[in-house]
């Protein structure tokens, strides 16, 4: 049976005078009857352009149905609040619940959401270097912007309006670029259908391999990039029975 769900939205993880009152808030889905110690927090897709964490309610839901707690944040949108504003944004909210003791994170999202998570992970300007984490949850990421831009679509609809034109702000903001060893594992997943982001989550396996990290990748069958996201938490789907496998093995702490 899934265990009950308590749901807490609109909490302030930015409390200051320039706290935006929708966008620094996030929403936390807990199950009664915990199997695990830790939190799940999902990030929202978008192209760092649009996108809002009650998109993504289904997937707090069903992860807490599952038994862990899940929380889905908001972040400041581009082109009002460019790159880097959607990181600093994440690493606040994880922050705040490492600071309200809902520790240790597995840090994931969709698309946008994964590019911010795999970042957080991996650069150690955002939360440290020796961040607290049990593991990160990719789903359909863009981790190589520069490859990115090699689609003029992707460049002028998303990549400019979101970071500018500067190849090197492409660069810096790339998962692939900060790949180090870091004690948790990855899990880095495709839709069948996904803009040719598979490429992408190939090179940054490789080189978290490369590097002494624990990797899985896996690909959902008959899914698009647009649609993945949307069927977590419908009965059967497969992508969340890997998530919720993958938090088992990273967030099932006795």
């Amino acid at each position: 049976m899934p265990s009950p769900v308590a749901r807490h939205f609109d909490l302030a993880y930015r409390a200051d005078a320039a706290a935006d009152p929708l966008r620094h808030c996030l929403d936390l889905y807990q199950p009664a009857e915990p199997i695990g110690r830790g939190t799940l927090l999902f990030l929202h897709g978008g192209a760092w352009l649009g996108g809002d964490r009650t998109e993504v309610s289904h997937v707090g839901a069903a992860v807490a149905a599952g038994g862990f707690a899940c929380a889905l944040a908001g972040y400041r949108l581009a082109p009002a609040h460019r790159f880097p504003a959607q990181a600093e944004d994440a690493a606040a909210a994880a922050r705040w619940l490492l600071a309200e003791g809902h520790g240790p994170l597995v840090l994931g999202g969709h698309s946008a959401g994964a590019h911010l998570a795999a970042l957080l992970a991996l650069d150690p300007q955002w939360l440290g270097e020796s961040p607290p984490l049990a593991g990160v949850a990719g789903l359909c990421g863009v981790y190589d912007l520069e490859r990115a831009a090699r689609s003029s679509w992707m460049r002028q609809t998303m990549l400019i309006p979101a970071l500018g034109d500067d190849p090197a702000a492409w660069r810096a903001a790339s998962p692939v670029n900060h790949v180090r060893s870091v004690p948790f594992p990855f899990w880095l997943h495709n839709a069948e259908v996904d803009w040719g982001l598979p490429a992408q989550t190939r090179a940054l396996a490789a080189g978290l391999r490369a590097a002494g990290v624990e990797v899985t990748t896996s690909v959902a069958p008959g899914t698009h990039h647009l649609n993945l996201a949307a069927r977590l938490g419908q009965a059967g789907d497969e992508s969340t029975e890997r998530l919720l496998a993958f938090l088992r093995r990273c967030l099932n702490i006795a």
